[in-house]
């Protein structure tokens, strides 16, 4: 029997066939976003939609096997050039290798904690809609009952002299007024509260997974490529960026992109001297106070580095600095009479105990909110007192010394510890884990690239970061899929009775699996 053969296909057929295939990839993507800026559906089914055609394509046709191999290859040589300092900054492979899977993974659950974001993004609303901040309107629909009425207003709102406005920094509206327009265009239906999670879902998903190549791009900088996008799998899915920041609670998550900005720019600038770098990195010193107050801990600590280094220079970029929060001060003084917004309540005297040991313990270690517990790969930090992790460096000379930045970013963390653990509410109220130490994550996790590195070469070391990844991604799981985090409420309420923080014995990563064991009812 002749075996047949197929033709070969011409030039002009493939190119057909990758016009079509181009134009399924795009409309599928184009409608799943579409989708997704309306509010509208599961985000996990229009994820989904997104990655169908390209994954069918890759699995149907070898050709377009190959030259996918080939450019992750070439992408992936672009980051090796830039640890070296000899390329460009590589967008494709931080956006191939890092920004995209994460999106998709932080979409594809149904996770939604909003929480003291909603407000904002009430005013984000009014914004598009009605060219104001000013969030009454909400108040008169039934749908939003929960928001309270104009004599007793929720907890997220406050009556100013110029009418109900967010009871909470408004730094997020850098990231809910383009989602708000975007979405009005495409005719979401803006006074639903479905609608409203979904987008701030959404936001909160695509800024985290941005913080997170921002990240990857810094990491490179100051460690191969490998090391890393090991430390960036850590941050994803081990830390409070996954549990907290990119399910909803996304105040933290603008402190960490214009943290990383600032550092990127600083390394870019070392290759190519522009005042428009240092433009930048006054803009995002700025554009990073509005987001929340203890910003200005992070804010002061990477000018302290600049100032250090270049005295003349950082004196500019605290200039720019302060007019780039100008707009936000102005508006600030204006609504509500305070530089730091409405928070500023929240730094009375009254609400310090400097002399209790209590709150900076338990932001460290306990079993309900400790950074340590929460992120257990921090400990890798302490290899650092090992003489051969400190000799360890990378095989390519420097002629920056790029490690300066990590005494400050260890400063930025310990002045954040400090100032949570010396609040009082240190437990951050209803929440996941350490929640308000999640702004000084990515400092922290620069600290242990030098240990991930060393580790990284030997079969042992890898096996113990990977056994530490396992770890840290359950403890983060546990509230992402399973709702750990209902035990805030369950059985009391732990703003009323914060000494459930330190039971090892019932801790909230923990609460799934006791509930059922125990029967107890859910918050």
């Amino acid at each position: 029997m002749t075996k047949r053969v197929m033709p070969n296909l011409s030039v002009r057929e493939l190119r057909v066939g990758a016009l079509i295939w181009g134009a399924l990839t795009w409309s599928a993507v184009g409608f799943a976003v579409f989708q997704l800026f309306r509010g509208e559906g599961q985000h996990h089914w229009w994820a989904l939609l997104a990655v169908a055609v390209p994954t069918l394509r890759v699995a149907i046709l070898s050709d377009y096997r190959q030259l996918i191999r080939t450019r992750f290859a070439e992408w992936w040589a672009c980051c090796q050039t830039f640890h070296t300092r000899s390329g460009p900054i590589p967008w494709q492979g931080t956006f191939t290798f890092v920004v995209l899977p994460f999106a998709f993974l932080f979409l594809m659950n149904s996770k939604v904690q909003v929480g003291d974001n909603a407000p904002v993004f009430l005013a984000a609303s009014s914004l598009v809609r009605e060219g104001n901040l000013e969030c009454s309107e909400f108040v008169e629909i039934a749908e939003w009952s929960n928001l309270g009425n104009q004599q007793a207003l929720n907890v997220g709102l406050r009556h100013t002299s110029r009418g109900i406005y967010s009871n909470y920094p408004v730094g997020p509206l850098q990231v809910a007024i383009p989602v708000a327009m975007v979405s009005r265009l495409v005719g979401a239906d803006l006074d639903r509260i479905k609608v409203h999670e979904r987008l701030q879902k959404f936001s909160a998903a695509c800024l985290s997974a941005v913080c997170l190549g921002l990240f990857f791009l810094v990491a490179v900088c100051l460690a191969p490529p490998e090391s890393a996008w090991v430390a960036t799998l850590l941050l994803a899915l081990g830390s409070a960026m996954y549990s907290t920041i990119a399910v909803g609670i996304w105040q933290h998550g603008g402190i960490i992109f214009w943290s990383l900005v600032f550092v990127l720019t600083e390394y870019r600038q070392s290759q190519s001297s522009s005042w428009k770098w240092t433009l930048l990195q006054g803009v995002a010193l700025g554009s990073m106070i509005p987001w929340r107050p203890s910003s200005l801990l992070v804010a002061g600590s990477l000018g302290l580095w600049t100032l250090c280094r270049k005295p003349k220079q950082a004196v500019l970029v605290a200039l720019v600095a302060a007019l780039a929060f100008l707009p936000w001060g102005m508006f600030y003084w204006t609504c509500y009479e305070n530089l730091l917004g409405p928070t500023h309540t929240q730094s009375e005297q009254g609400n310090w105990h400097w002399t209790s040991i209590d709150g900076f313990l338990g932001v460290l270690i306990s079993p309900g909110r400790g950074f340590i517990v929460y992120q257990p790969w921090i400990v890798l930090v302490g290899l650092w007192l090992l003489p051969a992790v400190r000799a360890s460096h990378s095989a390519v000379p420097l002629s920056m010394n790029r490690q300066s930045i990590l005494p400050f970013c260890a400063l930025a963390v310990i002045l954040n510890f400090t100032l949570v653990g010396a609040w009082c509410m240190w437990w951050g109220g209803w929440c996941y884990g350490s929640r308000l130490n999640s702004e000084v994550l990515p400092l922290a996790a620069l600290l242990c690239l030098r240990p991930i590195t060393y580790l990284w070469v030997s079969l042992h070391g890898r096996k113990l970061i990977i056994g530490l990844l396992f770890f840290a991604f359950l403890i983060h799981a546990s509230c992402v899929y399973c709702g750990a985090d209902r035990w805030d409420g369950v059985p009391n309420d732990i703003d009323h009775h914060p000494e459930r923080l330190w039971r090892w014995d019932d801790p909230p990563f923990l609460y799934p699996l006791l509930k059922n064991i125990s029967g107890r009812g859910a918050a």
